[in-house]
């Protein structure tokens, strides 16, 4: 058995994967995770290549991706033909809402930057935001994004 060959206790592969080892058995749990070894102790030992899977779920968690789709990204045995369509579609609903979360964030953006042109603009002529100010914000805040999505 070679270096990149040897078996990894939890322990380890929790540490080279920053993954910590309740959410390693929890992946293994749901299916996410497999390929782990036994030993005649019963505790868990697993290759170099679980390591890289593990960093391969983070990775798809920070894109926004569930751990339902993250398995079926993941499959073992690759996508059949079938699943390929699937696994397209995944992808696609994930950019789908990366593009909506864009363009909330640019409105949201664009708000605060005439948000604050028209409190620079009320401080540089002396005056202060009051009660009946602050509510008008507030309830501009909400017609501007009511008309915007």
């Amino acid at each position: 058995m070679t270096q990149s060959d040897a078996l990894l206790p939890i322990s380890r592969v929790a540490q080279q994967s920053q993954t910590p080892a309740s959410t390693i058995r929890y992946y293994e749990q749901i299916g996410v995770l497999s390929g782990v070894v036994r030993t005649e102790g019963g505790n868990r030992r697993y290759n170099q290549g679980t390591v890289n899977r593990l960093q391969m779920i983070r990775a798809l968690q920070q894109l926004g991706f569930s751990l339902k789709d993250i398995g079926l990204v993941l499959n073992k045995e690759g996508p059949k033909k079938a699943d390929r369509d699937q696994l397209l579609g995944v992808f696609q609903q994930r950019r789908t809402e990366i593009t909506q979360l864009i363009g909330s964030l640019q409105r949201q953006s664009d708000y605060l930057d005439s948000l604050m042109s028209s409190l620079q603009a009320q401080w540089q002529s002396g005056g202060c935001l009051g009660e009946a100010e602050l509510e008008q914000l507030g309830a501009d805040y909400c017609a501007f994004f009511d008309e915007t999505d």
